[in-house]
């Protein structure tokens, strides 16, 4: 059986409106509770996605720190080798440094007019000489010549007198030579000169 209503709209018994309110009512919950949890879900994945950068570049870090400190170690250990090799350079250009004042004071001897009798080198580059000279000219020219030498500081006559040797009036002399290392522009001489 089929029922018809024919009353007017307002006569209708309201009954059927509310269960359409509460229907809508209903679900809008269901759609606001739906986006609701569906944002919940998308910023959770959201969460865990920047959770999981973050433990990436956590770990990216620590990597990096490693290896941070193993080439600080390394530009440590470079450092105190290069400081050993400074050390072991000037070791050996000291090291040479008592033979080439020994050559400079013979080189520059004038063979025939002075004779050495004794020096004693010690470990500042002092040098005591103990010789004779034919006259007092001939160790003031040596003198003078000595004081150009690049490997020589200073020179100090501490007594000249005469003595008699085989019948031969000569000036003994005593004098004190301190040698150095030569500046740096003389190592640079002889390199542009080979």
């Amino acid at each position: 059986m089929i029922r018809i209503n024919l009353l007017p709209l307002e006569k209708r018994p309201r009954l059927s409106t509310l269960r359409l309110d509460l229907g809508v009512l209903g679900l809008a919950f269901v759609l606001v509770g739906g986006i609701i949890l569906l944002s919940h879900l998308w910023i959770s994945s959201e969460v865990n996605e920047l959770e999981r950068v973050h433990e990436a570049r956590e770990a990216e870090n620590r990597a990096l720190m490693a290896e941070v400190a193993r080439v600080r170690r390394m530009e440590n250990e470079l450092q105190a080798i290069e400081s050993r090799i400074e050390i072991i350079t000037e070791i050996r250009s000291i090291q040479t440094l008592p033979v080439r004042y020994i050559d400079a004071l013979i080189s520059l001897l004038p063979e025939e007019r002075i004779w050495f009798e004794t020096f004693h080198l010690d470990r500042n580059g002092v040098l005591q000489l103990r010789g004779v000279a034919m006259d007092n000219q001939s160790f003031a020219a040596y003198v003078e010549i000595l004081r150009t030498s690049a490997f020589v500081r200073s020179v100090v006559t501490e007594r000249t007198l005469r003595r008699e040797v085989q019948g031969l009036s000569l000036v003994e002399f005593h004098f004190r030579v301190v040698f150095g290392p030569p500046p740096m522009e003389y190592f640079l001489e002889r390199a542009e000169h080979g």
